[in-house]
């Protein structure tokens, strides 16, 4: 379904049905589950490869971050719970607050953070990994 899109011409755009179901392997075996361990309060590494890094914070208690060896943006996806992102200690300089299915940018600029989740709470952290 194409959601009555139109092209151009204001006809209905064409489906390519059958070339997508040979596109699919229906046969394809293999394992795409990704395993890693949870630790609380601390960044858990689900992916590291030479284009970007994906870690699991798993919340309990805040967290301070310190990014000075990443030289790049980190983006936060709130999996669970509610998280507010402060640049002070002691709830000032508030940044924002996450809850779930909310996403946040922190700048390459900013060096500190402290994450404090209300009640259990987990984020994606997501950033560029940096070539020497």
């Amino acid at each position: 379904f194409d959601w009555n899109r139109t092209d151009e011409q204001g006809l209905s755009r064409e489906l390519h049905v059958i070339e997508a179901l040979e596109a699919i392997h229906f046969d394809d075996e293999q394992e795409y589950k990704i395993d890693y361990e949870e630790k609380n309060n601390g960044s858990c590494p689900i992916i590291r490869n030479d284009y970007f890094n994906i870690n699991l914070i798993k919340l309990k208690e805040p967290l301070q971050k310190n990014y000075h060896t990443i030289d790049s943006f980190v983006i936060y996806m709130c999996v669970t719970g509610e998280v507010h992102f402060l640049t002070e200690p002691h709830g000032e300089g508030k940044i924002e607050i996450l809850i779930k299915g909310e996403v946040l940018l922190k700048p390459a600029c900013m060096e500190n953070l402290d994450l404090v989740p209300i009640g259990d709470s987990k984020l994606l952290e997501v950033y560029v990994s940096v070539k020497n």
